[in-house]
């Protein structure tokens, strides 16, 4: 049975608000301020993800920060698409070779 209390619309679809995943999202401004120090891995499927370990009710865990990247003239805007603990995804990720934020950042913006 599901509370529909936690049951809201989001655009086009219903949607059910997910505790686990809010309470990992109020670290996400930490997570994004340290994103110049960090790598980061590209997702092919035209965005990045940021894999930290985030703590869950107090256990580790690690958690996948869907980020995208876009240009328009000499400034670059970064959209958080979205945010999972790794136990929530549906398949498992196959990520290549890490590579620093910052030079990520450089090759989008040059449109590498």
């Amino acid at each position: 049975m599901v509370d529909t209390a936690l049951v809201f619309m989001d655009h086009k679809q219903v949607r059910l608000f997910d505790k686990t995943r809010y309470e990992l999202s109020l670290g996400l401004p930490a997570l994004i301020e340290a994103l110049p120090d960090q790598k980061v891995f590209h997702t092919g499927h035209h965005n990045l993800v940021r894999v930290a370990i985030a703590a869950n009710s107090g256990v580790a865990t690690d958690y996948h920060v869907f980020l995208a990247l876009a240009r328009k003239g000499k400034r670059m805007t970064m959209f958080i698409e979205s945010a999972y603990p790794a136990d929530l995804l549906e398949d498992k990720p196959k990520y290549g070779k890490p590579i620093r934020f910052l030079v990520a950042l450089r090759n989008y913006y040059e449109g590498n």
